[in-house]
């Protein structure tokens, strides 16, 4: 299988509800926004259809999404403003999706460290690229590690593809893809 990489827009609630388990629907009472409830619901709709049936969902103590009585599927789970990604595969996987549009610069002492200044003139989108990097790497190694841990050394546009290292130890590398209103950043 490896893995096999899902997007969908955030639809409507009430379509969502009945996409969705009755304790998923009873799970987002507590959430205040709307939109909140909505994410949580079409991520669980979009992967229920990708297995074609419903299944349980619960949280290791880091906060990551697992497949209950499925230790042979992994997930990774995102959502950005209009859209949810999910990724399936037989192995650790991890998916970030971001919009380009969203002001990077604002959070820049977060996530970029002196020795990756070169992103700063590296193109418009080299900041969203290096954020979800850094995001998917961090919900791929299980929260383990701070976004200041993760560094990014090259981003290869034709490929599509992100070098990086988690504390100095490098990885497999990572997948991107850029669409015309958003970045999605792989692992797995």
């Amino acid at each position: 299988m490896s893995s096999k990489l899902l997007i969908a827009t955030i639809g409507d609630y009430d379509t969502l509800c009945d996409a969705v388990l009755q304790s998923d629907v009873e799970a987002v009472q507590h959430f205040a926004s709307l939109h909140r409830q909505r994410e949580y619901l079409a991520w669980r709709a979009l992967l229920y259809a990708e297995l074609g049936r419903k299944v349980e969902i619960g949280y290791r103590a880091n906060g990551a999404p697992y497949i209950i009585d499925n230790d042979q599927l992994h997930i990774g789970v995102s959502h950005c403003r209009d859209l949810v990604a999910v990724i399936v595969g037989d192995k650790p996987c991890s998916v970030d999706i971001e919009r380009r549009d969203r002001n990077f610069h604002r959070a820049l002492s977060k996530f970029i460290g002196e020795e990756e200044q070169w992103l700063l003139d590296a193109g418009d989108d080299a900041l969203a690229i290096a954020w979800s990097a850094k995001e998917c790497a961090y919900k791929w190694s299980s929260g383990d590690c701070a976004l200041s841990d993760i560094h990014i050394h090259s981003i290869d546009y034709n490929k599509g593809i992100i070098a990086y290292d988690i504390d100095g130890k490098t990885f497999d590398k990572m997948h991107f893809e850029i669409k015309p209103e958003h970045i999605v950043v792989t692992i797995g």
